[in-house]
C-alpha cells in the first residue's frame, strides 16, 4: 500500500464539516507511514482539526488493461507546524 501511495501525487481528503462530508483534492507526500499535505487556513484545515476521523483516498487506472486500484487510509489529522518537524517527515 505504501508503494502505491508513493507513486501518486494527487489524493482526496475526506472530512466531515457541519454534518456534511467534504472532499478536497490535495497534493501530498508520504513519510514514515504518514500522509502529509499543506493547506492554508480555511474549511479544509478547520474540518480536519475538529477531532473526528478523516479519510484519504488515491486511485489510478491503466487504460491498456482496463484495470485500476484504489487505496483508502482512515485516521486522525493533526497539525505539523514546526518547519523542522515538517522537513524531517518529508525526507
Amino acid at each position: 500500500m505504501t508503494a502505491l501511495l508513493a507513486d501518486v501525487r494527487l489524493g482526496r481528503l475526506v472530512t466531515s464539516f457541519g454534518g456534511q462530508l467534504e472532499i478536497f483534492p490535495v497534493n501530498f507526500v508520504v513519510a514514515d507511514r504518514t500522509v502529509l499535505f499543506r493547506t492554508a487556513e480555511g474549511t479544509k484545515l478547520d474540518a480536519t482539526l475538529r477531532g473526528g476521523p478523516v479519510s484519504f483516498e488515491i486511485d489510478d487506472t491503466d487504460r491498456h488493461t482496463r484495470t485500476g486500484w484504489s487505496v483508502i487510509v482512515t485516521g486522525w489529522a493533526r497539525v505539523v507546524s514546526t518547519p523542522g518537524r515538517a522537513a524531517e517527515l518529508e525526507k
